[in-house]
């Protein structure tokens, strides 16, 4: 099943899905057979099992969030997992981080792009009080190419940032767009960090993240006010 199959690949690469992540998607899928019943007025007769059983309610939920003809009656995790998450709260400015894709294509490398999600994330901490969602929630975005207006209006992000990394001869960089909601445009960032003398990959992830989280603050700043959940 789809839905299966994007948690089984997102937690073999990363492992990274929180227990309350976890739980709420446990115990809101029907991994037998995810697929979603909609009883929405006049629509075809219902049939197969309901993906969320439970609450039907809460499917309906997730399939609003991407908007009239966006979802498959095939559940998606993004979907289940949208749809239980809680607004944001006033003054708390919600950020999405999707991990940034290596296209480095070297092995020393392979495990920059999870330290660049780690810097990133602390360096967003430091600069403001801000309420970054989980790293499996950006996991699954990657996985299921969520357009960014999408995964920004269905999770009440005030921005969210993703990208690719590359590497040249004698450095690294790091070409992101960061989205804001509430303009519903996205602005290129560029950061690049010197691979001269061999640094450590750590030293390197904050180098780039340094650029990317002063772009997403500037983002949510101009934004905060106006993110909103899709009603």
């Amino acid at each position: 099943a789809a839905v299966v199959d994007s948690l089984v690949r997102a937690g073999e690469r990363w492992s990274r899905f929180s227990p309350d992540m976890m739980r709420a998607l446990v115990g809101h899928l029907n991994v037998t057979a995810p697929r979603v019943v909609w009883r929405e007025g006049d629509g075809p007769p219902d049939s197969g099992r309901d993906a969320l059983p439970d609450d039907p309610a809460r499917a309906r939920d997730g399939a609003a969030a991407f908007g009239a003809g966006r979802m498959h009656r095939r559940a998606g995790a993004f979907a289940i997992v949208a749809a239980t998450l809680p607004a944001p709260t006033p003054g708390t400015p919600r950020i999405v981080t999707v991990m940034l894709h290596d296209g480095t294509g070297r092995r020393d490398l392979h495990a920059l792009a999870p330290l660049l999600d780690g810097a990133l994330r602390a360096q967003l901490r430091q600069l403001g009080s801000y309420d970054l969602t989980d790293v499996g929630l950006g996991v699954i975005i990657r996985n299921e190419h969520v357009p960014d207006d999408d995964a920004a209006r269905a999770t009440g992000a005030a921005a969210l940032v993703r990208g690719t990394i590359t590497a040249a001869a004698d450095h690294v960089v790091a070409d992101a767009a960061v989205y804001d909601a509430r303009h519903g445009a996205a602005t290129p960032v560029h950061a690049e960090a010197p691979t001269a003398g061999a640094p450590p990959l750590p030293a390197l992830a904050m180098t780039l993240a340094g650029p990317l989280a002063r772009a997403v603050a500037a983002a949510v700043e101009g934004s905060a006010s106006g993110s909103s959940r899709r009603p």
